[in-house]
């Protein structure tokens, strides 16, 4: 019984460290909309949400809204980001269009690379980034409640049988 929720637990904790793990823009891959879409469009109900609006160029640093705070940073002409909560949605608008990151719900990540802009067909890169929106549930999933306190659980028993 006890080898058995020990199995268990080590495979909880491992699935729990599977769905935080970086996700990578390239394994989503984004939807581009034309227009100016917002997270509402995509989200209804209490989400946290940042939007962040550079003047002329990128701008890395820390932003904060609420409870959720993403660091944003460029490298190879594209941007990363990395959060206090997982993210479900990222909206990066350049030009007319938007790239629409959707992360949930395959992926609550709380970090990614290799966001862009969408493409510019004219120039043959991309447009340059006007405003970067995320989106985040400040309220963890269920599932993730279930992993973590399973994997408590399991630790617990672990503890209380090397005691006796």
């Amino acid at each position: 019984m006890i080898r058995a929720l020990l199995r268990f637990g080590v495979i909880t904790i491992a699935g729990l460290l599977f769905c935080v793990a970086p996700a990578h823009a390239s394994l989503i891959g984004p939807t581009q909309c034309e227009g100016n879409p917002k997270i509402g469009d995509f989200h209804k109900g209490d989400w946290s949400t940042l939007k962040i609006e550079f003047d002329n160029d990128f701008q890395a640093g820390t932003h904060t809204e609420g409870p959720l705070t993403v660091r944003i940073w460029q490298e190879n002409g594209s941007f990363g980001w990395e959060s206090n909560l997982p993210i479900c949605s990222v909206i990066v608008k350049g030009g007319p269009a938007a790239n629409v990151y959707h992360y949930f719900p395959n992926y609550t990540p709380i970090t990614d690379i290799g966001l862009v802009a969408p493409h510019n067909a004219s120039s043959g890169k991309n447009y340059g980034i006007s405003h970067v929106d995320f989106a985040a549930s400040p309220v963890p999933e269920p599932a993730t409640m279930l992993l973590v306190g399973t994997g408590l659980i399991a630790v617990a028993a672990l503890t209380k049988k090397r005691k006796k």
